[in-house]
């Protein structure tokens, strides 16, 4: 009975050591699967000194990267899926060799990654068993457009997370989003059978007729009308981007916007905090006569929640790779 108590450990060792290396607890990654909003992620094997995970799009597969222990408690860093690579398969511009850690930020539980500089360039959240990725991605596109716009007329739009408009002197009307190779597509159609194409414009967006083509294709018409978003002045937290204070953001939802709307949405999280602002633009914008604190107190002495600085951090790596394709 001894000796087979022996092989039987022996045996659950070795397949352990080759599973993962030494420092890696296979089991705190196995059947887990993530998501930067545009692709998917599984644990797929451990081997050698590192977890791999791979995934997809909801449109191709091939998508991938793994992750080796770093110095540190709870620290892996980002390694390609496969030797020949030199990138990974996530959204944010993040680099091999970025440092990623796994916490959870307000109930999630997260893969955070971090460049060189200590900058969040990616979040990965966690997907439960009953989490589609078509969901999470339409959840993120909804989310996009969820507000309160005005045209240059003055008339008003209303957009709904829960897939619904209001266009003005109108009843509301849901909408979806049509599909491109798969992906929902800033193309959406409205239960009344009318085709939108929606476009980030600066403060806002712009929204333009659209005819769908062969192929799955679709072609932009004409401009319906220039919308600037407003503050919904019972919400809390305020302003035209609440969600950047309390909802986690991914690389995937920030990618929508284009670099002057994104400048307003990290600015106005500074702005709930009562800061200070040194250029013009913004002095007017985040005035107590537009419902905004008094500023009293400069960025570095703002105290921004866990979840807000990195949202601020995910905001500014976008600007800085919109700025960096020009």
């Amino acid at each position: 009975m001894k000796t087979k108590r022996f092989i039987y450990t022996l045996l659950a060792c070795t397949f352990f050591m080759t599973a993962g290396a030494a420092g890696i607890n296979v089991n705190e990654w196995r059947d887990t699967r993530w998501t930067d909003g545009f692709a998917f992620f599984y644990f797929s094997r451990a081997q050698g000194d590192r977890v791999y995970f791979e995934g997809g799009t909801l449109h191709e597969g091939g998508y991938g990267f793994s992750l080796a222990p770093a110095v540190g408690d709870n620290k892996w860093t980002l390694m390609p899926l496969n030797p020949e690579f030199e990138y990974s398969s996530l959204g944010g511009n993040s680099e091999i060799g970025s440092i990623v850690t796994r916490t959870v930020i307000d109930g999630q539980e997260v893969l955070l990654v971090r460049n060189s500089s200590g900058i969040v360039t990616d979040v990965l959240r966690r997907m439960s068993g009953r989490d589609s990725l078509r969901d999470i991605v339409i959840t993120d596109q909804r989310w996009n457009l969820t507000g309160r716009y005005t045209d240059t007329r003055g008339q008003q739009y209303m957009f709904y997370p829960d897939g619904t408009v209001t266009p003005p002197g109108r009843k509301n009307v849901s909408y979806t989003f049509e599909e491109i190779y798969d992906m929902p597509s800033n193309f959406i159609t409205l239960s009344t059978g009318e085709h939108w194409m929606v476009e980030s414009a600066d403060g806002g967006i712009n929204l333009y007729t659209a005819k769908p083509l062969e192929y799955d294709d679709w072609d932009k018409g004409q401009l319906i009308a220039r919308l600037t978003k407003q503050p919904i002045e019972d919400e809390t937290p305020y302003g035209c981007w609440p969600e950047t204070s309390s909802f986690l953001l991914s690389s995937s939802y920030v990618a929508f916007y284009n670099k002057t709307t994104l400048r307003l949405m990290r600015n106005e999280i500074y702005a709930r905090h009562g800061v200070k602002f040194n250029s013009a633009d913004l002095k007017a914008r985040f005035t107590p006569a537009n419902g905004w604190p008094t500023p009293t107190i400069d960025a570095a002495q703002a105290k921004l929640s866990t979840m807000e600085l990195i949202n601020v951090d995910l905001i500014r790596n976008m600007e800085a790779l919109i700025e960096q394709n020009r």
